[in-house]
């Protein structure tokens, strides 16, 4: 039902619509005799195909009306005109929290004064039984005195009553902001819910983005459920480790992971910026995150190795969760999926295989693969420092971290212990040549002549330098910490959460996959630096050489005359042929692992997309009671409507769009003509 302005509605005169989601239309209305203005929200008519919608919206409006707190706007009265319910609530003058988002990106001072207001009324509708279930930027209002006020709460699902429900065969909320629990569809809803959705907006305000956008909604809602959080310290630098815990564990896909109210999470969040000492936050970290956002979603990784396994998360009930752990522990949801396929080949490992007689041939890369295990077990004997191929399934996140910065640090000693003494020596000799000392001088002119000899041995001992630095470079720093990162996610995404269980070789296979295509950029690095040195030392020779006469070999005597012919770049051409067959084969044994990846992710989301299809057709076929399947088996095509609903169609904010509202509209006038 659209409303005119001036129109009268009972007590109220319209003024004017102030915006439209996806429930309801709200206007601005004046109160004549309390000479007050209020806003009132008209729900859609869709609401009305619902015979018993309305008893049940009324008891819903009372418990709301209930709630009494200073950040929470009221609920004045509700009333229907003509069986169209509405609501009348406090008029606030002001802004939502997403339209001064638009103007420009909140100080993180701001960020600290708005958000632990609505973080109290939300714990406050929590102690009655009231989820709010919609928490998102356009829900706060903040007025002109900058006092934040949480809205909409006509959209909560009572949890004590728990036969409640405003939209009982919908999936309420917006999905940028959807926990992964209400994601699938689940009704044992707890405030866990409400303290995910606050976590996404707190995330989207101090790095930048949200965590999770897409083209689609329902490309929205699966990075919810199975996406690894992108870590906020590598989409906005200047977040600190210790605010990038606090949202590790606001957005944990387990409920029971995440902080057990909404002011424990904005206490931890106020501790965290204490204790790293944030002062402010960039104006123009939107831009900067958007950026690093993209790059990521543009990477292989993003798309190859989600950070949790490939199946239905085992969510637990609306019980109260624990306190939050004291660091971070990005939660992976339960790979159920993958721990039945692990469980599958165990149970069949004794069954002989066409598979495992072709893997069993002779193929050189398994048996250096054999060496490097046997060298990397056998690490430790004389070193206590164990590998970083060891720390990296070291099961304990923080002894793991710890085990790899050591091997970092020993390989970063090592190699520049390697560049002094290459300093030394060649400075040394280098010295001798400029006749520093004298009678070593002449003796080393006598042999080599006044050519810069030292020479070959920088070039012929820099190649050995540059080929340790490539690998040096390749195994610290953010590169490994990503690696690493990438090898737990793959081992969780092959074994599940508990793949510590698994067999050490199973482990170790994983790891040599995903650590591959980087294996194979680093020997083509050091194939290339050594290339370019060795070649610059026979140029050198030849240098030093040229116009000279060269033995022959063959009878003792010497050629008469000089080589002048430049031979260095034969070797130059040969080589180079063989180092662009090396890169091209890189290439292709990178782009070919990165296409199998995203096939198989591809293959991964369709099973999931139909498996999440058909768990919420189950979940409403268990709603329909006996007696709405049989008024609706009147007409086949209302019981596939009921079970199989049209496509929902969003604006960006996540509601729904004028044509969706249009449809609902039609579907409730044919209803109504068949009643």
């Amino acid at each position: 039902m659209t409303l005119r302005d001036d129109q009268q509605l009972g007590q109220y005169r319209v003024i004017s619509q102030l915006g439209q989601g996806g429930m309801a239309t709200v206007y601005r209305a004046y109160h004549a005799r309390l000479d007050r203005h209020v806003a009132i929200k008209m729900l859609h008519p869709a609401f009305l195909e619902d015979h018993d919608f309305l008893e049940r919206f009324e008891r819903e409006a009372r418990i709301v009306a209930r709630l009494e707190h200073p950040n929470i706007v009221p609920i004045y009265d509700i009333a229907d005109e003509n069986g169209h319910p509405y609501l009348v609530m406090k008029f606030i003058e002001g802004r939502t929290l997403k339209r001064r988002l638009v103007e420009s990106p909140l100080a993180l001072a701001d960020v600290l004064h708005l958000l632990p207001p609505i973080a109290a009324a939300l714990d406050y509708a929590h102690t009655r039984g009231i989820l709010h279930r919609d928490i998102k930027p356009s829900n706060i209002i903040i007025d002109n005195q900058d006092t934040p006020y949480l809205t909409d709460f006509g959209l909560a699902r009572m949890v004590q009553t728990g036969g409640s429900s405003l939209s009982s065969d919908m999936m309420i909320g917006t999905p940028h902001y959807m926990s992964p629990e209400q994601a699938i569809g689940r009704g044992d809803l707890g405030p866990a819910t409400d303290v995910y959705a606050l976590g996404v907006v707190l995330y989207e305000l101090i790095v930048g983005v949200l965590p999770f956008n897409a083209d689609t909604p329902f490309a929205i809602i699966h990075d919810h459920i199975y996406r690894a959080l992108p870590l906020p310290t590598q989409i906005n630098p200047e977040v600190t480790l210790e605010v990038e815990q606090v949202l590790l564990i606001a957005l944990a896909k387990d409920p029971a992971a995440r902080y057990q109210s909404a002011g424990a999470l904005m206490t931890a969040f106020r501790d965290a910026v204490a204790a790293s000492g944030l002062q402010t936050l960039s104006p123009n970290r939107a831009a900067v995150a958007s950026e690093s956002m993209a790059k990521l979603r543009g990477s292989e990784d993003y798309f190859t190795l989600p950070g949790a396994a490939a199946s239905t998360p085992a969510l637990p009930g609306p019980a109260a969760p624990p306190s939050p752990p004291s660091a971070a522990t990005p939660a992976a949801a339960a790979a159920q999926a993958a721990e039945s396929a692990s469980t599958a080949g165990t149970a069949d490992a004794s069954k002989p295989k066409r598979r495992d007689v072709v893997e069993s041939s002779f193929s050189f890369d398994h048996v250096m693969d054999q060496i490097g295990d046997a060298l990397e077990d056998a690490s430790g004997i004389f070193d206590n420092t164990p590998s970083w191929k060891k720390a990296v399934l070291i099961p304990d996140e923080a002894l793991s971290l710890r085990r790899r910065l050591e091997w970092e640090f020993k390989k970063r000693n090592e190699f520049w212990i390697h560049a002094l003494i290459f300093l030394i020596i060649n400075g040394g000799l280098m010295l001798v040549f400029f006749g520093v000392m004298p009678q070593l001088a002449a003796a080393f002119r006598d042999e080599f002549g006044s050519q810069p000899w030292p020479l070959i041995v920088v070039f012929a001992w820099g190649s050995g330098l540059l080929a340790h630095a490539v690998e040096t470079y390749h195994e610290t720093g953010h590169r490994a910490s990503e690696r690493a990162r990438r090898i737990r996610a793959a081992l969780r995404d092959s074994f599940g959460p508990d793949w510590s269980n698994a067999e050490r070789n199973d482990l170790k296979r994983v790891r040599r996959r995903v650590e591959a295509p980087d294996k194979k950029r680093v020997e083509f690095a050091q194939h290339f630096v050594v290339y370019l040195m060795i070649n610059a030392m026979l140029f050198a020779i030849f240098r030093m050489t040229q116009g000279l006469n060269i033995p022959d070999m063959l009878d003792g005597d010497f050629v008469m005359g000089a080589i002048d012919f430049p031979w260095p770049i034969l070797v130059t051409i040969f080589w180079g042929v063989g180092l662009m067959a090396h890169f091209f084969e890189v290439r292709a044994a990178v782009r070919r692992e990165g296409v199998i990846d995203r096939a198989i992710e591809r293959e991964r989301r369709r099973q999931m997309r139909l498996d999440l299809r058909e768990e919420k057709r189950k979940n409403k076929r268990k709603r329909l009671t006996d007696s709405q399947i049989a008024a609706s088996a009147r007409d086949d095509s209302a019981v596939d409507e009921a079970l199989d609903p049209p496509t929902v169609r969003l604006t960006s904010d996540g509601e729904f769009t004028d044509s969706m509202m249009e449809s609902l509209d039609e579907r409730g006038q044919q209803r109504s003509d068949q009643r």
